[in-house]
């Protein structure tokens, strides 16, 4: 997870520490949140591992910075599209060989 302000900069971060739901048992999953605050108007992403281990041909990931650049170059509206058009263009194809999933 990361927090941008409304310009694009990132407030904070939020490492994943956990298996997916469902791995583990309840003994090993820890119920508390993480708290932290933003600026009105900043926005919350969250990408998968699908995302941001998406390889080109010669191996390189997309990464959370491309994500992120992709995100803070587009308008509110265009956000979605243009993380899509840059995940495409990065691998090359519709389709990655992950799930790729985000919440913005």
């Amino acid at each position: 997870l990361v927090l941008l302000d409304p310009d694009g900069g990132v407030c904070a971060s939020l490492a994943s520490n956990h298996l997916p739901l469902g791995i583990a048992g309840p003994a090993q999953f820890d119920p508390f949140p993480a708290r932290f605050r933003g600026e009105r108007g900043g926005l919350l992403a969250a990408f998968s591992d699908g995302v941001l281990e998406a390889e080109r041909e010669d191996g390189e990931a997309f990464g959370p910075g491309a994500a992120l650049d992709a995100i803070r170059g587009a308008g509110a509206g265009r956000r979605v599209a243009a993380l899509c058009a840059a995940l495409k263009a990065h691998i090359g194809s519709d389709s990655p060989p992950d799930d790729a999933s985000a919440l913005l």
